[in-house]
């Protein structure tokens, strides 16, 4: 672009000097001096023009560019934080709903074990939040498979630990929401 430019702005000097010296009739050289005085500072002033409209247009292009991938960027990681919450937000559902003693007489232990494995996958070791919950999800599957009897006891811890996923899972899910990257 800078050289098609360049060839342009070339051009249109070479046309100019040359319509100019065509038109000048034989003058003495004081009047020739000062037409091409005024020529040459024309011609400054619309390379000065040429070079700025092409400094100016590539800086605007170049911030309209970085606006539309910050919003593609945005919108992406929009995106993916809201299917994450709601994929975790499925699983602890059903993983309360395994675990849960009034509802489930039997324990599926292979569902409990899968949707178990699949939050703590979603969950990282490196925030402290996260890992707070993962924590008590596997709690929640050693008192659902060990605890579990007809006892009320056992039936109350697993409901304490689902009481405290559920606020934990709460909290994240409300972060994760509203948090910017």
């Amino acid at each position: 672009m800078q050289d098609t430019l360049k060839i342009l702005l070339e051009d249109k000097v070479n046309n100019l000097l040359s319509d100019m010296v065509d038109k000048l009739s034989v003058q003495d050289s004081s009047n020739l001096n000062s037409t091409y005085v005024t020529v040459i500072g024309m011609l400054l002033v619309a390379i000065i023009t040429v070079t700025s409209q092409y400094l100016l247009i590539r800086k605007t292009i170049k911030a309209d560019f970085e606006k539309i991938r910050l919003q593609i960027h945005s919108d992406f990681d929009f995106k993916n934080r809201y299917e994450w919450v709601s994929n975790f937000r499925q699983i602890i559902s059903e993983l309360i709903t395994t675990t849960d003693p009034d509802y489930n007489k039997e324990l599926n232990k292979t569902k409990m074990l899968l949707l178990i494995n699949q939050a703590q996958i979603m969950l990282s070791d490196d925030i402290k939040e996260e890992k707070e919950l993962e924590g008590l999800i596997t709690k929640l599957g050693m008192d659902a498979d060990y605890l579990k009897s007809d006892t009320k006891e056992s039936d109350k811890s697993i409901l304490q630990t689902q009481d405290a996923i559920l606020k934990r899972t709460k909290q994240l899910l409300n972060k994760k929401q509203f948090e910017n990257k």
